[in-house]
């Protein structure tokens, strides 16, 4: 009994500690990131990543850099995949998606 009293005393001036130099709300993202990575081992996207809502960039950007993850692409993807290489067809498309969301947006 005497051990777990002294091993909460012990924790609980970590706690404290940590709050008064500022520091937990960075640790509890360290320990929450922590967490999630020994828990998914492989993460497995399935499509529509793009045109789906706002920065589709940094959602790629966020999924290059987890460690394990494979995308299953979808046509919303395929489509700004081949705006971004050049067909007119797929440019087209993307125009038109932009233009009714941005009609729908001002609504």
């Amino acid at each position: 009994m005497v051990v777990w009293i002294d091993k909460q005393i012990y924790y609980q001036e970590i706690y404290n500690t940590l709050i008064k130099l500022g520091q937990a709300g960075t640790i509890i993202s360290a320990f929450s990131y922590l967490i999630q990575r020994l828990v998914v081992d492989h993460l497995h996207v399935v499509g529509d990543i793009y045109d789906r809502g706002p920065s589709p960039d940094k959602i790629m950007d966020t999924l290059m850099a987890y460690h394990s993850v494979d995308i299953q692409w979808g046509n919303h993807d395929l489509l700004w995949m081949g705006a971004a290489a050049g067909s007119w067809p797929c440019i087209a498309n993307a125009v038109r998606i932009c233009a009714r969301y941005s009609k729908q947006r001002e609504s």
